[in-house]
């Protein structure tokens, strides 16, 4: 254990017969030019998907440079408070904690669905507002009013993936395989109940420990089931399956979601063509244009994760108009303010937060071709060139 994380666990320990006197952080006064605002960015920028949480934080960062480089002189300044998850459950909670009842702040983001079913129900329980970056859901809905998502609506992967296996691929026959997780099983089960919908045969559905790295009898079992189709939606060791699958002799569809990044294809290298992947188009619009400028500007470096970054841009523009229209910082008045969110266009796209507190973006179709994911779909765009969704999820 780092001394870090031996500090922030001692501290939590110590104030923690406090905690139970609390309802909710306090509420501050009115914000003027002279004040700075504070959130809290619980990311994990090293770990596992640290590639993917080290774009939610550049886009955070370059988000809260142009708020507080902004002309616009009247208005408060806005201070970020990034806490490294590791994507390690445990140091989630702990950081929540921290960040609700040492840092008192009144709104904070997280990176996905598997850290805000830790920590949301810590931020619901002190009913302040706590927005998730890459991931909607059900899941994260019931977890209650002050827990948002503004990323990837998790049924849209799965059914676009059926409706691609099952139109355009002429798929009958399916497997399902998952990690033993929350957001795994939630995605094959949705797999699994919309192809059996859509006339498709589900032959056999495999869970995984997430420390699983010896995939071959498995491999073994799924050749002799001659699936057309393997729906693999794995939250850990992707490299080792899917290398594991292509060395067995596995010759059908291949499918995953959301997971697949440049950093993984380059591990598995040229094994990974040919798997088919659902995520989120990068947006083609002005605003995710003046994103990369002003990335390629502040970075001296090119945009390589462009959505996940806007994602966390978008994050924190979102976070700073809902501070901003709370005239008390109060978590209550601030989670209504996100509540009242339509139609704002950011760098993904425009989002309007629903009754249930997601923004619910669509999933596209992409091919890994010479190592890189590329568009598959029919509708080569996730959104317009004024940012709507060209294929909205249903509400």
């Amino acid at each position: 254990m780092t001394r870090k994380k031996l500090l922030i666990y001692l501290v939590v320990f110590l104030i923690s017969p406090c905690l139970l006197l609390l309802d909710e952080p306090q509420s501050m006064a009115a914000p003027t030019p002279n004040d700075t605002l504070t959130i809290a960015a619980l990311l994990h920028l090293t770990g596992e998907y640290a590639q993917a949480g080290r774009a939610f934080y550049e886009g955070a960062l370059l988000a809260q440079h142009e708020i507080n480089t902004s002309s616009q002189e009247r208005k408060p300044k806005l201070e970020i408070l990034f806490e490294d998850t590791q994507y390690d459950m445990k140091t989630v909670n702990t950081l929540a904690q921290k960040a609700l009842h040492i840092d008192n702040v009144p709104l904070a983001l997280i990176s996905n669905y598997t850290e805000v079913m830790v920590a949301g129900p810590v931020f619901e329980r002190a009913n302040t507002p706590l927005i998730t970056l890459w991931d909607s859901s059900p899941e994260i809905e019931k977890i209650g009013d002050h827990v948002f998502g503004i990323g990837v609506w998790a049924p849209s992967t799965s059914e676009v993936a059926v409706r691609f296996a099952r139109d355009e691929l002429s798929a009958q026959r399916a497997i399902t395989v998952a990690t033993n997780g929350q957001w795994s099983l939630a995605v094959a089960n949705s797999f699994k109940d919309q192809f059996q919908d859509a006339g498709g045969t589900i032959i056999e559905s495999f869970a995984v420990n997430p420390e699983e790295t010896d995939f071959r009898s498995l491999v073994s079992r799924i050749k002799k089931l001659q699936p057309d189709v393997i729906y693999a939606p794995l939250s850990d060791h992707q490299v080792p399956f899917w290398k594991q699958l292509h060395t067995g002799g596995f010759q059908g569809i291949r499918i995953t979601s959301d997971v697949l990044n440049e950093e993984l294809l380059r591990e598995i290298g040229p094994l990974a063509n040919g798997i088919y992947q659902t995520q989120v188009a990068d947006p083609h619009h002005v605003q995710a244009e003046n994103m990369k400028a002003s990335y390629r500007t502040f970075f001296k470096k090119e945009c390589t994760q462009l959505f996940l970054t806007a994602l966390g841009y978008d994050g924190v523009h979102l976070a700073y108009r809902a501070l901003l229209a709370s005239p008390n910082q109060s978590p209550q008045e601030i989670t209504q303010a996100l509540y009242a969110t339509r139609d704002h266009l950011g760098a993904a796209g425009r989002t309007s937060i629903t009754p249930q507190g997601s923004a619910r973006k669509s999933s596209s179709i992409f091919l890994v071709q010479d190592g890189k994911l590329v568009n598959n779909s029919k509708k080569s765009e996730a959104h317009d060139k004024q940012g709507k969704p060209l294929n909205p999820p249903a509400l």
